[in-house]
Formats: structure tokens, sequence, C-alpha cells
């Protein structure tokens, strides 16, 4: 279990390797720490606290190393270069014929690894107050409080998947908090001097609104 989550985790972390490698890695990298959270509570009942206390560890182990990809991931979209004809969609040769920019190869291997990874945030979300999900807020908190665009880009985006996640988990108290965590981040980025900030800024106000999600006072 340990050696597998460890070569899936190098895949999923590894910067060069083929999208759709690192995104299937991480998705696997969710079930196995679900089957052995699973396990563990299994094996509390039928073999005591030992067992069950074994798996949780491995359980935990796999959480952590998903909240450091996520992070890293995010982190690091999307590169520089590829903000020019996403903000203004001048370029003839980018254009396609509606006018919009025409994402290119790298743009959508981005966007794969991207929602993987957001995904994978989600879903460890969703273990309300388990140590992944906790070291996920952490790190959320790490990334908006960062001077780099892509980070702040990345931790709105992630607010906005962890408070959706902790509504539909049903805990009123922890969806109440996150879904007002993302609303506040949200609005202090809503005049970032960059347009995909903004844009996360905004898309976190729109889909919580539309989701049927409001900060208790504004």
């Amino acid at each position: 279990g340990s050696g597998l989550g460890t070569a899936l985790a190098s895949v999923a972390g590894d910067s060069l390797a083929a999208a759709g490698a690192r995104a299937g890695a991480l998705t696997a990298l969710v079930e196995l720490m679900d089957a052995a959270a699973a396990a563990a509570a299994e094996g509390a009942v039928s073999e005591g606290a030992e067992a069950g206390a074994c798996g949780v560890d491995i359980a935990r182990e796999l959480g952590q190393n998903i909240v450091t990809i996520v992070s890293r991931i995010v982190a690091d979209f999307p590169e520089d270069e590829a903000i020019d004809t996403w903000a203004e969609g001048t370029d003839e040769e980018a254009a396609s014929p509606d006018g919009n920019p025409r994402p290119t190869d790298d743009d959508e291997s981005n966007e794969l690894v991207l929602e993987a990874a957001l995904d994978a945030a989600a879903h460890v979300a969703a273990h309300l107050r388990s140590p992944a999900a906790a070291a996920l807020n952490t790190s959320v908190e790490d990334l908006i409080a960062r001077e780099s665009w892509q980070a702040r880009h990345g931790g709105l985006l992630l607010l906005l998947r962890v408070a959706n996640a902790a509504a539909a988990a049903g805990g009123c108290d922890d969806a109440a908090s996150a879904v007002e965590v993302a609303f506040t981040a949200a609005s202090g980025h809503l005049w970032s001097l960059h347009p995909r900030v903004r844009w996360a800024a905004l898309e976190v106000w729109a889909r919580l609104l539309a989701a049927g999600l409001a900060p208790s006072r504004r």
C-alpha cells in the first residue's frame, strides 16, 4: 500500500510527466486514501484498535501527500507566458474563428492536471475535520498569503472547492465557516492587478451564489 502510494505520488508530482498520467495518478491516490480509511475502520471493528490505527496512519500519509502535490500544482499554474493570449486574445495566430483564443496543447494539458488537482482537493475537503482536510486548509492559507499571483489564483480556486465540499458534506458550522472564508478571500482579490486572480475571485462569488451559498453578513 505505502509502496504504491509512493509511486503514485512520484508520478503525480512530476512536472515532466504526461498530463494524463499525472491526473490519473492523483485520482488513484485519492482512491487509495479512501480504501485505507475504510480498511482502518473495518480493522478497528474486527481486529482491534491497533489494526485500525495502522490503517489510519496510512490514510493520513496518503492525504498529506495529496495535499502537498495539489498545493504545488496550483501554485505553478499557469505559466506567465500563457497569460498574454488568455487576457487579450489579440494574436491572430492564436485566435479561433469565433475570435476567442485557441487553447494550445500545453494549455489543455495544464488544465487537465489543474482540474485533477482541484477534484482531489474537493475530495479531501469532504472528509471534514480529518488531518488531511486540516492540512489542506493550512496550505490554502499559505497560498493566499504568498506574493505570487499563481499561488493566489490557485488558493482562490481551492477555497471554492473547499466551501462547496463542506456544504455538500452537511456540516452546518463547517460549511458556514468555509463559505465565509471563501467570500472574504475573494473579496480581497476582486481588484487584483492580475486578470487571472480577479477572474478567480469573481468565479468564487458567482459559483457560491449560484449554489445558494451566501456570506452571513454582506
